[in-house]
C-alpha cells in the first residue's frame, strides 16, 4: 500500500516530470494520432501529416519519377536529413516561424537536437532539453567553434550523407 501523503511519496511525485508527455506509450509503434509535426501554434500528427502529404503529392502531380529541389543553400542537406531522421525515431519536428525566438522555441517546445547555421547558435538558450546542437554549416576541414555553455553539445558531420565507417 502506497501511502499518499508519506514523505518519501511526495518527494518521488515531486522530482517527476511535470510535462504532459506520457512515456509509457512510447514502447508502442507510433500511431496517426500522435504528434509529429509543428509549426508555431499548430501542431499536426501522423495522420495529419500523411493526409497532407497524400493531398500536395496529389495536387502537385508528385509521382515516383518526380524529382523534388526543396532548396539551395547547403544547409538544405541537413533539413532533409533532420526531417527524415526524425520520421524513422518517430520524433517530433519543430519548425520555427519567421519571426520566432530561437532560444524560446527551444525552451518551450523541450527541444533535444537543434540543427542550425552557426549564425544561429548563439540564439539558442542551453535547456536541460537540448542533447545537441548540429551545426548544418559546418564544411569539410573548416571546424566550427561552439563556446559558451552549449560547446559541450555541439556535433555533426560536414556532409550528413556521407556513409563512413565509425
Amino acid at each position: 500500500m502506497i501511502s499518499i501523503d508519506d514523505p518519501a511519496v511526495d518527494a518521488a511525485v515531486a522530482g517527476l516530470s511535470g510535462r504532459s508527455l506520457g512515456y509509457t506509450d512510447r514502447p508502442e509503434v507510433l500511431g496517426p494520432g500522435d504528434r509529429a509535426l509543428c509549426f508555431g501554434d499548430v501542431c499536426l500528427n501522423h495522420g495529419e501529416v500523411v493526409a497532407a502529404l497524400r493531398r500536395g503529392q496529389q495536387e502537385l502531380a508528385l509521382t515516383y519519377d518526380s524529382r523534388i529541389l526543396p532548396g539551395s543553400a547547403a544547409a538544405d542537406r541537413w533539413t532533409v536529413f533532420a526531417v527524415l531522421a526524425a520520421a524513422v525515431a518517430g520524433a517530433v519536428v519543430v519548425v520555427p516561424g519567421h519571426d520566432d525566438d530561437l532560444g524560446e522555441l527551444v525552451l518551450e517546445e523541450w527541444v533535444s537536437h537543434a540543427f542550425v547555421p552557426a549564425a544561429e547558435v548563439s540564439a539558442l538558450s542551453d535547456s536541460e532539453d537540448l542533447e545537441a546542437v548540429i551545426v548544418t554549416d559546418r564544411h569539410a576541414g573548416v571546424d566550427i567553434v561552439v563556446s559558451g555553455p552549449l560547446a559541450g553539445k555541439s556535433a555533426g558531420a560536414a556532409d550528413p550523407w556521407v556513409l563512413q565507417e565509425r
